[in-house]
């Protein structure tokens, strides 16, 4: 995922670049708010990966957590409330399983079905990777009032809510 990327970072900067009378006149990205999104974003990721690792979680493995912290559920119950493929989610539940995060059990009555729960020891450690987490989201926000984390807040649900619409119309 580190070199997808770099490489968006590279088109990102060919289109920054702008042909103009036979010169190419090269854009500061940084002057644009997407290119902080971007920076603040993946510093993040990075972050909360480094937070989680320890526990023994990664980022990918949290929607599937915190579907199963309601109980156990079906891959395709997981389905429905998580935005993948399902070849996606059957490797990311793999993973999970060989990490000890997760068990899967005969589902009682529908043998084609498994029932997919959380080990203890992985809930046992659910608290304590919280804990990391909200240590990076406060680091990050070191310096904000609450009324500017409320701003920023605002602001990049409307920068989501945008892009969203975007994608709505184009399909």
């Amino acid at each position: 995922t580190s070199n997808n990327r770099n490489h968006s970072m590279l088109y990102i900067t060919k289109i920054n670049s702008i042909l103009y009378n036979g010169i190419v006149e090269t854009i500061d990205r940084t002057q644009y708010p997407t290119y902080w999104i971007n920076q603040a974003s993946r510093l993040l990721v990075r972050q909360f990966e480094e937070a989680l690792r320890p526990h023994g979680f990664g980022m990918a493995y949290l929607p599937v957590i915190h579907e199963l912290t309601d109980g156990p559920k079906t891959q395709s119950e997981l389905l429905q409330q998580i935005p993948v493929s399902q070849p996606t989610l059957t490797a990311l539940l793999n993973r999970m399983e060989r990490d000890g995060v997760i068990i899967r059990q005969a589902k009682p009555g529908d043998k084609r079905a498994s029932l997919i729960h959380l080990t203890e020891q992985a809930a046992n450690r659910l608290p304590t990777a919280n804990a990391a987490m909200v240590e990076v989201a406060e680091r990050a926000m070191n310096g904000f009032t609450e009324s500017q984390q409320s701003q920023l807040m605002e602001l990049l649900k409307t920068v989501c809510g945008n892009l969203t619409a975007q994608n709505t119309e184009s399909s």
